[in-house]
C-alpha cells in the first residue's frame, strides 16, 4: 500500500512538472516571437542630462519613449570593451525630432552597471551588450573602433 502511494505521488509530481515545463516553454516562445517585431532597451541619453529612455525599434522605426526618431542623417556606434565600460550610440538628424532643436542624440549603456544578462564571464557580457546596442541602431550605423 505504501509503495502504491509513493508511486502515485511520484507520477503526480511528474505530471505537474511536465505541465510547468510546457507552460514555461510556451511563455518563452511567445516572448521570443514578440521580440522579433519589437526590440526595446533602456539607455541613458547623454544629450538630455543622462536621463533614462526606453529606445524601441519596431519594423525599422526607432522611438525614444513616444518620440519617433526620423529624418536620420548619420548614426555611429562605439562599442564597449573590457577596458571601456560604456557602449555609445550617436544619432545625427537632418531636422530635430523635438522642438528644442537638438540634432544629435548620444545614448550610452555600461556593461558593468547595466548588463543585459549577469554573468561571471565578462567577455560574454561585453559581447552581448555590443550586439544589442548595435542592433538597436538605425540601418547603416557606422561602427567606430576608437570612440567619437
Amino acid at each position: 500500500m505504501v509503495k502504491i502511494c509513493i508511486h502515485l505521488l511520484l507520477n503526480l509530481w511528474f505530471i505537474i512538472a511536465l505541465k510547468y515545463i510546457r507552460m514555461v516553454i510556451l511563455e518563452n516562445n511567445t516572448y521570443i516571437n514578440t521580440m522579433n517585431t519589437l526590440k526595446q532597451m533602456k539607455l541613458t541619453c547623454v544629450t538630455y542630462k543622462n536621463k533614462q529612455y526606453e529606445l524601441k525599434k519596431e519594423n525599422d522605426t526607432l522611438y525614444m519613449g513616444d518620440i519617433e526618431l526620423k529624418d536620420i542623417k548619420n548614426s555611429y556606434f562605439s562599442p564597449c570593451s573590457l577596458r571601456v565600460g560604456d557602449a555609445y550610440l550617436m544619432i545625427v538628424f537632418n531636422k530635430a525630432p523635438q522642438a528644442d532643436g537638438k540634432t544629435e542624440y548620444i545614448f550610452r549603456r555600461n556593461w558593468l552597471n547595466k548588463p543585459i544578462t549577469k554573468s561571471d564571464d565578462d567577455y560574454t557580457v561585453v559581447t552581448e551588450l555590443n550586439e544589442k546596442v548595435l542592433d538597436m541602431g538605425p540601418k547603416g550605423v557606422k561602427v567606430l573602433e576608437e570612440g567619437f
